[in-house]
């Protein structure tokens, strides 16, 4: 990838400038100038630039998400933030890849041999890692990378019984991404909700990282950990509301909820539900047709066996492929969720967000196919291993591996695929 992909396997240049601009200003200015917030935009050098600053402070992102790039930058020096920056986003996916194979290993072994859990291991990780999803967030990363391995390794923690240091770890996951931490704290809220409400509280016990003893809602280790994952959001728009109340001269460059769920009156880059789940694809679609549907209908007119009428079609179909694939890896899910209790546990709360991303948030999904679609990872490498995992134990054949192996080199090779038609803004 790093040799023969478009865009690499390093930082884009746009991204590296804006996590440059953001650690520089705080750094230039004290770490609670504003408040806390800094600017984030691709202009290089904006720091240097009071017009420049005045107009691109953003109100989403407290100091806390970037504290690794601030620490880098602070102790290495600006001329180490790139290549320890991007050194340490691949080293959090390279973790959660390790985590999720791990926690699959653990869990498989109750009911599968210790070959089929190695071999569930291998592919778990290895789809998690080669998937254009995660590519996405290799060559521009989002706070989500650090939020996914922190919760995930919080709960982990509690389900082998480190309580309290999966709570702590839990609750530092929300400083880093405050809006997956606060739909998390939704979900268990509504989870209580439906607990008090139905009778079948055992099962409703099994989604909770915690078991209710007693009917004790309100003092139980559960109802912590929703107040543990709402506080960063509270410290945030504590801090924004500051921010808005007294500071007149700059202007914030983040977007408003309205718009970022595309009801503004002006949302020309809302598609819709449809529009949130193109993810699913791997890329946009339009990544085929270079943004240029008009050039394509012309070269079908002019010449219908043009190079890049097959450049299309082979596009288009590639992109099918990692659709399919997406389809039955929740399929898969759906048949591992019989099976295993910490499923739901572990995988619920996901499920959960990438939902209320994608019918909530229809604007900003649609935008940033980028970011939210990391979560979908995790569903796509955990669901698909399941599946192939499920069909290799119903054929009732330890020979059925050897047929395994080149579908499971062909799908590596898509993802691969996928990821190199990745545009520069996904």
């Amino acid at each position: 990838m790093q040799k023969y992909s478009p865009l690499g396997t390093d930082w884009l240049d746009w991204h590296y400038n804006r996590i440059n601009n953001y650690v520089q200003q705080l750094k230039l200015n004290g770490y609670f100038t504003n408040y806390s917030f800094s600017i984030w935009t691709q202009i290089e050098k904006c720091y240097l630039d009071l017009e420049c600053k005045k107009n691109s402070i953003y109100l989403s992102h407290l100091f806390t998400s970037k504290i690794f790039y601030i620490f880098i930058n602070e102790f290495l020096g600006q001329n180490s933030l790139k290549f320890y920056g991007q050194l340490l986003d691949k080293t959090f996916i390279f973790l959660t890849a390790v985590l999720i194979s791990e926690i699959l290993i653990i869990y498989s072994q109750k009911i599968n041999s210790k070959i089929q859990s190695f071999f569930l291991g291998i592919l778990c990780f290895t789809f998690f890692i080669v998937n254009p999803w995660t590519y996405k967030m290799i060559i521009a990363s989002w706070d989500i990378i650090f939020f996914s391995f922190f919760f995930l390794f919080g709960i982990f923690l509690i389900l082998k019984n480190n309580k309290k240091t999966g709570i702590f770890i839990i609750f530092i996951s929300g400083f880093f991404e405050y809006q997956s931490s606060t739909g998390i704290a939704v979900y268990y809220f509504l989870l209580i909700i439906v607990y008090l409400i139905f009778k079948d509280k055992k099962n409703s016990n099994n989604f909770f990282p915690f078991k209710f003893k007693n009917n004790q809602i309100i003092f139980s280790y559960n109802t912590l950990i929703i107040f543990l994952l709402l506080l960063p959001a509270i410290t945030h728009f504590m801090l924004q509301f500051l921010f808005l109340k007294n500071i007149d001269l700059i202007n914030q460059g983040s977007s408003s909820l309205i718009s970022r769920i595309g009801i503004s009156g002006d949302d020309m880059h809302n598609g819709g539900i449809i529009g949130s789940f193109q993810f699913l694809l791997g890329n946009r679609i339009t990544i085929c047709f270079e943004n240029d549907f008009q050039n394509f209908i012309n070269n079908i007119e002019n010449d219908a066996k043009n190079s890049l009428n097959i450049r299309i079609y082979n596009c288009l179909l590639s992109h099918l492929g990692i659709f399919l694939l997406s389809f039955f890896s929740v399929i898969g899910l759906f048949i591992f969720f019989k099976k295993d209790l910490f499923v739901k546990i572990i995988i619920y709360p996901i499920i959960f967000l990438i939902l209320s991303n994608a019918f909530i948030l229809q604007q900003s999904s649609s935008v940033h196919l980028m970011g939210y679609s990391y979560l979908f990872s995790i569903i796509f490498s955990i669901g698909l291993t399941k599946l192939i995992l499920n069909l290799w134990e119903k054929s009732n054949s330890k020979i059925m591996v050897v047929f395994f192996i080149p579908v499971f080199i062909g799908i590596i090779f898509l993802c691969i695929r996928v990821s190199m038609l990745t545009g520069i803004n996904s």
